[in-house]
């Protein structure tokens, strides 16, 4: 079982689109009620979040296709289709994307807040997908039974949190750069904090209850050394650790009040949340490579 830096990226930026998708799709519905900081943080990342979004996608699976030995196998799962995570997984990142340009269109157009059934119908559907995407590449891993590593219910839920968070970064990042209405989003972003705090905490409780299930198994072990004293630690306690779970919790908590109104606090925020997503991806991946490694080296 071989993977490589490429899986790394796909996991990684699929987790990104479907999050920031479902995040931008969030700000749109709160400005519908007409608030003026949810109104103008819509503004400000509606257009710029779809097109960072339908890239991430399409560059997660241009990694993909590279990583793959054989690429002209991946059409096979569209001409001879199976009930499978990855059939699953790549209808609905195909599906995702094309709503995604659809979206994009609408909102190049002026046309973000029309309400028509076909409308309304197109954002339910890219919602929906959306979560497909975020979840199913947990789900993929946690179906592969020769890695002990990726053996609980725990890793999709963590690569689900994660890309919920990584949505929000994306927001944050996106609503920094018009700085003229920066000040007017504070109240809407402060929200958006809030839930990232909770999905934060929900993160480090779900990494909490995969180590305890961890603990009873021998050969999962292996893995667990390998990121926490071994040769992973540096990517699993400064990558994921510190950058993606305890201080973005800190500086949410702790330094919000203060550092809300400046864009750079948003820009250090979202570079930390998304820096974590990333390294939690690569320290499963390759904390099971290592696993596998092990196993197969007797």
């Amino acid at each position: 079982m071989l993977f490589s830096d490429l899986i790394v990226w796909y996991l990684f930026l699929g987790g990104v689109g479907g999050g920031l998708c479902l995040a931008a799709l969030f700000v749109e519905h709160r400005a519908r009620s007409g608030k003026r900081p949810w109104v103008e943080l819509n503004r400000a990342i509606a257009k710029p979040a779809l097109v960072v979004a339908f890239t991430a996608l399409a560059a997660g699976s241009a990694c993909l296709m590279k990583d793959l030995a054989l690429p002209e196998k991946a059409l096979l799962l569209f001409v001879k289709p199976t009930f499978s995570a990855i059939t699953v997984g790549t209808y609905a990142l195909t599906g995702l994307m094309a709503c995604i340009a659809l979206l994009a269109v609408l909102a190049f157009r002026e046309r973000a807040f029309a309400r028509p059934l076909p409308g309304i119908a197109l954002r339910a559907a890219a919602a929906v997908l959306s979560l497909v995407v975020i979840v199913y590449t947990g789900v993929l891993l946690s179906s592969m039974a020769a890695v002990p590593l990726w053996l609980s219910v725990c890793i999709p839920v963590l690569f689900t949190l994660s890309s919920f968070s990584s949505g929000i970064a994306g927001v944050m990042l996106l609503s920094a750069f018009p700085q003229s209405t920066m000040r007017q989003t504070v109240p809407a972003l402060r929200t958006l904090l809030a839930v990232d705090v909770v999905l934060i905490a929900l993160e480090i409780a779900t990494v909490v209850a995969l180590a305890v299930h961890l603990s009873g198994d021998a050969a999962a072990l292996a893995s667990v050394e390998a990121l926490v004293a071994g040769q992973l630690a540096g990517q699993f306690w400064i990558g994921f650790a510190a950058c993606g779970l305890v201080l973005p919790i800190v500086l949410e908590v702790v330094f919000s009040s203060r550092l809300s109104g400046y864009p750079t606090y948003f820009i250090v925020l979202g570079c930390l949340i998304l820096t974590g997503a990333f390294f939690l991806r690569y320290c499963t991946i390759f904390g099971g490579v290592h696993l596998s490694a092990f196993m197969f080296a007797f």
